[in-house]
């Protein structure tokens, strides 16, 4: 054997011998619910159950996880946090838990994520982009409809691969261990709610027509679930744990991803197993612009919500709207704010409502802002589950996305998870979901910047929801009674349409945020009451 070869080999193993010495063994933790202190996983399921209740904002000093639904679920993320983990540990272990305690319906482990984060040792803000490609075979012309099962609706899927990448570059905790909690729920089940039962009536035809989907919702005899039972997933729990052991691999190149590219296959679909491995998330620089004295931080194409954000407050003028008044009494400011709404850059829509949010922070002053989502209404009508995991119909929304972008593309999003900075240092992070997520978040972000409210001020604060846009223009919505007659009117003088609807489930929009004090650390949290999210301190 020749001595150069010997010697370049040895210099590669002593480089790896450093290196690994350089980087510490992840910590072996349980975060299981069974092992929390005694009556936390009991308070935490009555909070699970508490839909339309006002939450207690959070403070504290050191990490916090705020989450627009799973009350659950957050307290899982604080596990993390608490067990020595990252904020990125707690967001992934917080989201792994919503998925599974909304039994897929509203975000799907087949479904897609964005990340903004923040890393203290380096003051880097990045952007992960893992949301839908386009198939290879896929040109977007002749997906069905909506309410018509179409395997060409199924796109390829990035939640797993994004948590995975985020989790490699900026986790501590062991990937499994991020699983417990998620695992435990499938496993020992959750409370049948009224709001689980009334999602189930609202989809119970499309969900139960494969036979999994029946073994999933029905019991054994055909019966449905009745509030107050116990909701346990068998088979999602048996994939989380090959999830927890193989990580992302088994859903985009082996075990899972066969039988999802089949059953997609069998109903028409044009996923291919090559589209699942060739998936890859992307890091970008996050579109980053100035409000006031701070520096907001939001994804950038292909996610369009930090470019569409900064468009609409760059209408702004926040010197002159403190001086106008709050929009809440003040005429001018209001239309200043609708006018800021009807900008071409907020007009992009969100193509399905339902997704989920987490924010947090840890103890060394990492911020992870956190969004993802199954993009559709309520599971979907695909009816398809592969070992427990829902499969989305989201071509049938974003068709004209598909054709945009092309085989193998990647769809255009309008998330918009954000990091707020003031002098490079994070003072807020924050997430939004629902249709009526842009006007959430531009009203509830200049509550916060502008008018300085803490969280919790800003979403007791009127806000209006989703717009429409059409060739007559843009009809603003708000929930009647969060203004005055008096000032609607005025503005409605000025030319702007509004109109008032009750109830307004299906325009509203859920915003939460977490905030730091740059100079005390302090932290404070809050969640809105309309959905079962909260904020939870460490």
């Amino acid at each position: 054997m020749h001595p150069r070869p010997l010697a370049a080999t040895a210099a590669i193993i002593a480089i790896l011998v450093v290196a690994c010495a350089a980087r510490p063994t992840a910590p072996a933790v349980n975060l299981s619910p069974a092992r929390w202190p005694a009556g936390d996983l009991e308070q935490y399921s009555r909070q699970e159950l508490a839909w339309g209740q006002d939450k207690p904002p959070a403070t504290g000093s050191a990490g916090m996880v705020v989450g627009t639904t799973g009350a659950l679920a957050v307290r899982s993320g604080v596990e993390a946090l608490r067990q020595g983990g990252t904020a990125v540990d707690a967001a992934i272990t917080t989201a792994l838990a919503q998925i599974t305690l909304a039994a897929g319906a509203t975000v799907s482990f087949a479904g897609r994520m964005t990340l903004v984060h923040y890393e203290a040792a380096s003051g880097e803000t990045v952007y992960l982009n893992a949301n839908w490609a386009v198939p290879e075979a896929e040109d977007g012309n002749g997906i069905a409809a909506c309410g018509v099962p179409d395997g060409r609706q199924v796109l390829v899927h990035g939640f797993m691969a994004g948590i995975e990448e985020a989790h490699q570059r900026f986790g501590r905790l062991r990937f499994k261990s991020l699983f417990k909690p998620a695992i435990y729920f499938a496993r020992q089940g959750v409370e049948h709610s009224p709001v689980m039962k009334a999602w189930i009536d609202f989809r119970l035809a499309d969900i139960t027509s494969t036979p999994e989907g029946r073994r999933l919702f029905l019991k054994p005899d055909g019966s449905r679930y009745a509030i107050g039972e116990t909701f346990r997933q068998p088979a999602l729990s048996r994939t989380l744990k090959k999830l927890a052991k193989n990580g992302a691999a088994y859903m985009h190149s082996r075990g899972w991803a066969g039988k999802f590219v089949r059953a997609v296959r069998g109903i028409g679909g044009r996923v291919t197993e090559a589209d699942l491995k060739a998936y890859e998330p992307l890091w970008l620089d996050p579109v980053s612009f100035e409000f006031d004295d701070r520096t907001v931080h939001g994804p950038r194409d292909p996610g369009l919500g930090g470019a569409h954000l900064r468009g609409a407050l760059g209408t702004i003028d926040p010197t002159e709207l403190r001086a106008a008044g709050h929009y809440t009494s003040s005429e001018d400011a209001l239309a200043a704010m609708l006018e800021a709404t009807e900008s071409r850059h907020a007009a992009l829509r969100m193509a399905g409502s339902h997704s989920d949010g987490v924010v947090t922070v840890d103890a060394d002053g990492n911020v992870a802002a956190l969004l993802h989502t199954i993009n559709t209404d309520l599971w979907g009508s695909t009816g398809l589950f592969i070992d427990g995991v829902s499969v989305a119909d989201v071509g049938c929304w974003a068709q004209r996305g598909v054709a945009e972008v092309g085989p193998g593309g990647r769809l255009t999003t309008p998330d918009n998870p954000l990091i707020v900075s003031r002098g490079g240092v994070p003072v807020a992070a924050s997430s939004a979901i629902g249709s009526g997520l842009y006007p959430a978040t531009l009203f509830s972000l200049v509550n916060l910047l502008a008018y300085g409210m803490t969280p919790a001020e800003a979403l007791a604060t009127p806000t209006f929801d989703q717009a429409t846009f059409n060739d007559d223009g843009v009809i603003h919505r708000v929930t009647a009674g969060d203004f005055s007659s008096a000032l609607l009117s005025a503005v409605r003088a000025r030319g702007f349409n509004i109109q008032e609807t009750s109830p307004p489930a299906n325009f509203e929009g859920s915003w939460v945020a977490l905030t730091i004090d740059p100079e005390t650390g302090q932290r404070r949290g809050a969640a809105g009451k309309r959905l079962n999210g909260l904020a939870l301190p460490q």
